[in-house]
């Protein structure tokens, strides 16, 4: 009896640990600064560079941190129209995105940022496919 539940209590501390992994306890403005820090490193920005790009940066993790706040829930309730709808919205934002970025960066800088953003696509997207998978197998 005894060895089950010291068994239960482990199995729980780990299950809340790997919870908490994906969460961060970072602030917009520290994410921000992480970011435009990296990017300096691959592209080798200018300081007037730096400030715009943190600025951007700033504002499109506060935009991101707004509309994440959807519960799964509600993403389920949305009807095909609200969710072709909201496609189109994400992907008019990336446009922007890309402009706004294309603005503060030179053409060299920008052919190697559409480089790695071509780079992300698939490895977010292997893992968003691992994580269904997972889940359907939690579940079953």
């Amino acid at each position: 009896m005894k060895k089950l539940i010291i068994t239960l209590v482990l199995l729980t501390a780990f299950a809340v640990n790997a919870q908490k992994q994906g969460k961060s306890d970072l602030s917009s403005e520290q994410i921000a600064t992480l970011k435009t820090k990296k990017m300096t490193l691959q592209y080798n920005l200018s300081d007037s560079q730096i400030d715009k790009i943190y600025a951007l940066n700033l504002e499109l993790i506060k935009a991101h941190r707004s509309k994440t706040k959807l519960t799964k829930e509600d993403r389920n309730k949305l009807s095909s129209d609200e969710k072709f709808q909201k496609q189109m919205a994400r992907l008019d934002a990336q446009i922007a995105t890309k402009k706004r970025f294309a603005a503060v960066l030179s053409e060299k800088q920008m052919e190697k940022f559409e480089k790695h953003q071509n780079k992300r696509g698939p490895k977010f997207k292997k893992r968003r496919m691992n994580r269904k998978q997972n889940k359907k197998r939690n579940r079953n």
